[in-house]
């Protein structure tokens, strides 16, 4: 019997780029996997999501969309994907990765709890 806790994986969404984000959170010591590295940049969202749902990875993105369009909204529920939107566009991407770095602990609580 496996009695080691299951790791947490973040998984960034395309959206988000690759570098600050990746270095940023790599330095916190969180398990880090990038959309490009597992699937083709045009990989629609509705495919790629129910594959990061069984692999029980916690989706990072700022694609607000996710939420609003139909089949996308139903990947993620079939998927059971746990998953944070970073609601604000206009940040640049170092801005973005501070703002995922700074909510971490805030985040990982709320994985741990749910």
């Amino acid at each position: 019997m496996n009695l080691k806790p299951k790791t947490t994986v973040f998984f960034i969404d395309r959206c988000l780029g690759k570098h600050p984000i990746l270095e940023m959170l790599k330095e916190t010591g969180v398990s880090v996997e990038i959309h490009d590295d597992h699937f083709p940049q045009n990989t629609f969202d509705q495919d790629w999501i129910p594959q990061v749902g069984e692999w029980g990875w916690i989706i990072l993105t700022k694609d607000a969309r996710i939420a609003r369009n139909t089949l996308e909204r139903q990947a993620v529920a079939r998927a059971g994907i746990r998953m944070f939107t970073l609601a604000s566009k206009k940040l640049s991407g170092e801005e973005t990765a501070i703002a995922f770095r700074d909510a971490l602990p805030s985040m990982l609580k709320f994985i741990s709890e749910n």
